[in-house]
Order: C-alpha cells, then sequence, then structure tokens
C-alpha cells in the first residue's frame, strides 16, 4: 500500500472527526473546522485546522512514518497558518499512528529561531472512550490505538457495517482494510469479523488495491456473488420458470 494511498484515507476518516480526539488530547471542543488550504507560493493542505473555544487555533498532523523533515514541515504549516490568522494564537501537534515508535525530533534551534511542536503516538492516548462511539470514523481511529477489547471494536465495526448501504459499506471496508495497514497484526482478525459478521457489498465492486493486497477479501465477495447467483437461479427454478 502506498504512502499516498495511508494519507488519503486517514485524512478523509479524520476530516470528519468528532470531539472525541479534541477532548483526549486536552483541548475541550472546538467551535468550527476551517479550511486548511493555504494557496499562497506552494500550496499547503494540514489534515486538520480547528478554532477552539478560547478562540485560539489548533492544527493537527496525522503522520504513518518517521520523517526526519516533520520541524520544517510543522513550522512552514505554523507561518502559512499564521499569514491567514495573524491576530491567532496557534497549537501544533502531530499525532503518530505508525507502526514503529515515534522518533521526529519536535524543535527547531538555530540562533534566533525557537520552534517546537507536540508529538503524541495515539497508542498512548486513552482511546476506550471510542469503544462507545456509534460512529464508523472514531471506531477506524479505535483500530490504530491500543483498545484492550479488540473483539468487541471489530464486533461495533461490523454493527456498524452492516446497517451501511451496500456502496458505502464497500467504501468503509476499504478504508479500514488500508489504515489497518498499519496494524498488520490485526488484519486476520478482522477479516474473521468480516467473514463471520459483514455482509460482503456484492453489487459494487471493492477497490482494486485492496483486493490485490488482501484476497481473502476478494474471495468474500466472490463467495457472497456465486450465492446470489445460485439463489436467484433456485428461485427461478422452483416457480417452474
Amino acid at each position: 500500500m502506498t504512502k499516498q494511498k495511508y494519507d488519503i484515507t486517514i485524512r478523509d476518516i479524520f476530516k470528519s472527526i468528532s470531539d472525541k480526539l479534541i477532548k483526549i488530547l486536552g483541548f475541550g471542543s472546538y467551535i468550527e473546522m476551517l479550511n486548511p488550504i493555504f494557496p499562497k507560493t506552494a500550496e499547503r493542505i494540514a489534515d486538520l485546522l480547528l478554532r477552539l473555544e478560547d478562540d485560539s487555533l489548533l492544527h493537527i498532523e496525522f503522520q504513518s512514518t518517521n520523517d526526519r523533515t516533520m520541524p520544517i514541515r510543522m513550522l512552514g504549516y505554523y507561518h502559512a497558518i499564521k499569514e491567514t490568522y495573524s491576530d491567532k494564537s496557534i497549537r501544533q501537534i502531530v499525532v503518530y499512528i505508525g507502526k514503529d515508535k515515534p522518533k521526529m525530533i519536535t524543535q527547531i534551534i538555530n540562533y534566533n529561531v525557537q520552534y517546537n511542536y507536540r508529538l503524541i503516538d495515539i497508542r498512548d492516548i486513552p482511546c476506550e472512550i471510542f469503544l462507545n462511539s456509534d460512529k464508523l470514523e472514531d471506531l477506524a481511529i479505535a483500530t490504530l490505538c491500543n483498545i484492550k477489547d479488540r473483539e468487541r471494536l471489530f464486533k461495533k465495526i461490523a454493527e456498524k457495517l452492516n446497517s451501511l448501504g451496500e456502496k458505502e459499506r464497500a467504501d468503509w471496508i476499504t478504508k479500514i482494510l488500508t489504515i489497518l495497514g498499519l496494524r498488520d497484526n490485526l488484519i486476520k482478525d478482522f477479516e474473521k469479523v468480516l467473514k463471520e459478521e459483514v455482509k460482503m457489498p456484492i453489487t459494487v465492486s471493492l477497490d482494486a488495491e485492496i483486493v490485490e493486497n488482501f484476497p481473502y477479501v476478494g474471495d468474500l465477495v466472490k463467495l457472497a456473488k456465486n450465492k446470489q447467483c445460485k439463489k436467484a437461479y433456485n428461485k427461478v427454478y422452483n416457480k417452474g420458470y
């Protein structure tokens, strides 16, 4: 799975984030989600930019790899945000969601430049609160956390998937399998839940890259389609047509 695929999926999930993660990070509720695109000289798109209750801004980036250029990147975001919202105080956090431990430097000290941002490993966040959520976005985020009751988490995800239409269900299966590429030790458990609990989408094709990377899922879709064809055949045959 390409890094770009991860980044797009992660940004898509987190852009509709609930208050829960913001509260867990210690910032209460946010008032408004702001436009994270800063065109100027070179376009910058932040993962999340929020206006908080105290009228300060909170900028969050979700990082799946250890990037030695992260301090420079975050400083670049700070400059772009400050140019647009010059009268606002800005807080910046990188939430690390990768497989390995985060090793990124969080500050720049160079003569008259002193800059830093806050780095958090999502596995160190008490994410159990997400298990009580009815939003798939929250449950998807929880797969990246250090959740103790994985079985309960996956069963809740299965229940939510089954409540969706086929197209939306296929989209969410693709998203969850994509981010589970960052937690490959959980893929077998999720595949088991897919097999036992989830009605596989049969009228909508799953993402080709997902089927290629997770052939077991493609087999489930084929099995569901075969069952549908057999059921349709038996229905016609039994009516004597």
